[in-house]
């Protein structure tokens, strides 16, 4: 299948390079606009299947997208190309001497940091945990649902509510049956196609050849887009396009040439598609907007050209892919839900209703840590923990009048120094963008010269493209930690306009203070490359030279006994929705070739003929038939529960005269809170797994507001996983305090209540449910867990 994946995109890539060879654009331009024409063709080639169903079908999709790549080749090579597109260039700020220096060191340390991202992507599986928890594991459900609608009516929003441009990219790989391995390669084309980009980019922004390569350099090593590499976030993969969307369209600008135009509005509509953070740059296109109706006679004078059959033609087919590339998954959400987004999610972190108090605090402190963690993170691995603590002190009497509300903060997290609490950890969400945020303004100051100078009107806008999203996003979130995530995004589409930061400057003395700062901002990124490379926690050249077995996997760790089980699900895989931040990708990456689902709550939920209908009854059914497969199901029904009481807060506890075979163990995973218990349940599994069958779970949770106005209570859920429909249970709870009673329920059939714990203390306090099997003489079997404990609770030795 891996062999045949590779002639399916070397076809796929010479038929579309074939429709953009007659633009004459050069090797690496022409491969910039096949990078945007595959990815619109594994959308369209989605979009299409979708309407019928038919995306489970891998030979389809091969052949319905060479169709469509074939199509689209044969159209392109109708637009006329108008010739060369020539820039004007600046002088080099480097004598030839200096210039050969610079060169060799940009390929030596480019190939020594190419060398080892690829060999970290080979060696060592993506460990992100929301790619583990939704941005891999919606690909596969996709796929196995046949369509890009709403595959469950359960779970957390964001695999079936965000945009999906990012997710279809990924779809051969799952189509083609490549393991975990790969999807590591969709950051890393991205990561590579950035550096293309901004070099080709700058190049035509008029500079040389050595500038241009070395404002690559420097936007590539970026430390939180080089860490993006590898990371498989989709802040840096949505910015990809909208890059070289941009380019496209300022050579449109310059050239207006059609292909241009279209490759351009493609790629912006690509990444609007992918992620949202576009809508952040609503300001700049109000100014654009704005500058277009001052120079109202330019502007009209441009609008009449496009005023034929063949001009409106085209403009209406702009808009056709805008409309196609980046809105249709608000059509299939409002089809799902009748909302356009899930908007309670949203609510979360954003500032609303919009408070002028809140959005000032987090521009101060999102600008605060941009500027300031560099120089924190200028600091050897070995005493880092107590350098931040110390720089977080220092600084500490800065920030006194943070406020920390609810109101001001999103979820969980808050303000307690410039250093998040993870930054230890020299990963995506705590690097920053080192101090690459310089260039952006030693570049607006240069500009500033240029301020009448109608030609330089597009680098205006280019370089004002960072202040204004960073501004934009800041004024419209509350506090969060893990911005720099988000940061890069900004970076990558400002990135070509920094190569004004080594434009010609007349004065000698300001011309050496630059090239000094230049110098020293490429050292800091050499230090923050080699710190990435050799001690990102799950991703560094140490950590493989020291670990013998391969590939690596420090993200998750699935049982082989698992896995295995997996691998006989011939009619596919159901996991159901447990809690927020499962990993349902850790239980699909090993076999692409099993279908998975998500299940679904059945709507409405019935019971079969001649079942009881008494209120005990009508209460155990969700139990009993919307979490539990039929006896004679052929695929495998998954359930996985963190087993630490603090995080996962489930009681798991095996029945043994128990009537049906409800849930067996089948093993464990390592996830990012801990093992997880993985039982299952169908497909015979209980005939492979002798005396660890007859299992239910049950789940508590001990209400709070992420800590703020907690109940002093623990909630017994009603929902008992591993419930059959034979099963006559009785469930009673207590709770101990140091030894003696505090709280404790009745014996009840359905196992809802709240048990009080005030005055309790994390570690001291005992839960403990007893159940009651009615079946078996009143049989009554127990297990305790401590709650709010951090260690593992072990389930008994089988019998």
């Amino acid at each position: 299948m891996h062999f045949l994946a590779l002639i399916y995109f070397i076809v796929l890539s010479l038929i579309l390079a074939a429709g953009v060879r007659p633009q004459k654009l050069g090797g690496l331009r022409t491969s910039l606009a096949v990078f945007v024409l595959i990815w619109s063709v594994f959308i369209l080639t989605a979009l299409a299947l979708s309407l019928f169903s038919a995306m489970d079908s891998a030979g389809l999709y091969v052949a319905v997208s060479l169709l469509i790549a074939a199509a689209t080749s044969l159209w392109l090579r109708s637009l006329q190309s108008t010739g060369q597109l020539s820039f004007p260039e600046f002088a080099s700020p480097f004598d030839p001497l200096t210039s050969k220096i610079v060169a060799w060191f940009l390929a030596i340390s480019s190939g020594i940091v190419l060398i080892s991202v690829l060999v970290l992507a080979w060696e060592l599986l993506p460990a992100n945990p929301d790619s583990i928890v939704y941005r891999f594991s919606r690909v596969y459900w996709y796929i196995s649902h046949g369509s890009l609608a709403h595959f469950s009516n359960q779970g957390e929003p964001r695999p079936q509510f965000y945009p999906f441009n990012g997710a279809i990219a990924y779809f051969p790989l799952v189509y083609f049956q490549f393991g975990p391995r790969a999807f590591s390669s969709v950051s890393l084309v991205c990561w590579l196609v950035i550096a293309a980009t901004t070099y080709v980019f700058s190049r035509d922004l008029g500079g040389p050849r050595i500038v241009a390569a070395a404002n690559a350099w420097l936007i590539w090593l970026t430390p939180n887009i080089l860490v993006q590499s590898l990371s498989t976030n989709d802040d840096m993969i949505a910015a990809t396009p909208l890059l070289v969307g941009l380019y496209f369209l300022y050579r449109w600008f310059h050239g207006r040439r059609a292909f241009d135009a279209l490759i351009g509005v493609a790629g912006v509509a690509i990444s609007a598609g992918t992620k949202l953070h576009i809508a952040f740059y609503f300001p700049l296109v109000l100014a654009i907007g704005l500058a277009l109706l001052v120079h109202y006679r330019a502007t009209w004078k441009e609008v009449r050209t496009w005023l034929t059959i063949r001009g409106l033609s085209f403009v209406a087919l702009l808009c056709a892919i805008v409309l196609v590339f980046s809105a249709t998954f608000l059509v299939y959400n409002v089809a799902a839900s009748g909302q356009l987004f899930a908007w309670d999610l949203a609510a979360q972190v954003q500032n609303r209703p919009f408070h002028l108090a809140v959005a000032l605090q987090s521009i101060v402190l999102f600008a605060s840590q941009m500027v300031l963690t560099p120089i924190a993170d200028l600091h050897f691995p070995q005493w880092r923990a107590s350098h931040y603590e110390r720089f977080n002190d220092l600084f500490a009497p800065l920030f006194t009048w943070v406020n920390n509300g609810p109101e001001f903060t999103s979820a969980f997290y808050r303000f307690n120094g410039i250093n998040p609490s993870g930054a230890i950890m020299f990963n995506e969400q705590t690097l920053l963008l080192g101090f690459t945020w310089v260039l952006i303004i030693v570049s607006a100051l240069w500009l500033t010269r240029k301020w009448i100078d109608p030609r330089a009107s597009w680098a205006r806008f280019h370089i004002a493209s960072f202040p204004v999203w960073f501004v934009t996003y800041a004024a419209n979130s509350r506090y969060i930690e893990g911005v720099s995530v988000y940061l890069a995004y900004a970076m990558v589409v400002v990135g070509p306009a920094l190569v004004y930061a080594f434009a010609p400057i007349q004065r000698a003395s300001i011309a050496r203070i630059r090239l000094i700062l230049l110098a020293a901002i490429a050292m800091t990124q050499i230090f923050f490359a080699a710190s990435i490379l050799l001690t990102n926690p799950v991703k560094n050249l140490l950590l493989l030279a020291r670990t013998p077995e391969r590939p690596i996997s420090k993200g998750f760790l699935v049982d082989p006994s698992v896995t295995d089980e997996i691998g006989r699900a011939r009619d596919g895989l159901y996991q159901y929705v447990i809690g927020w931040g499962q990993p349902y990708w850790a239980f699909m990456a090993y076999h692409p070739e099993i279908k998975q689902f998500l299940a679904s709550q059945p709507t409405p939920l019935t019971a079969p003929p001649g079942e009881a209908d008494d209120a005990v009854s009508v209460a155990l059914r969700y139990s009993r038939y919307a979490l539990m497969p039929r006896a004679d199901s052929k695929a495998l029904h998954l359930y996985s529960f963190p087993q630490i009481p603090a995080y996962g807060r489930a009681i798991a506890l095996r029945i043994p005269d128990k009537a049906s075979p409800g849930l067996t163990l089948m093993g464990q995973m390592l996830f990012a809170l801990g093992p997880e218990w993985v039982f299952g349940a169908g497909n015979g599994v209980e005939g492979r797994f002798a005396g660890r069958d007859k299992y239910i779970v049950m789940q508590f949770v001990e209400p709070s507001d992420f800590g703020r106005n907690a109940e002093q209570v623990v909630r017994i859920s009603p929902v008992i996983y591993g419930l059959g429909v034979k099963d006559d249970l009785k469930f009673r709870f207590e709770i101990k305090n140091d030894g003696q009673v505090i709280s404790q329920s009745d014996w009840q059939a359905v196992p809802s209540v709240d048990l009080a714990t005030t005055g309790i203390k994390p570690g001291s306090v005992l839960l403990t449910m007893y159940v009651r099997n009615d079946n078996a003489a009143g049989a009554v079997h127990s297990t305790s867990v401590i709650l709010q404990s951090t260690k593992p609770t072990v389930l008994p030795t089988v019998d």
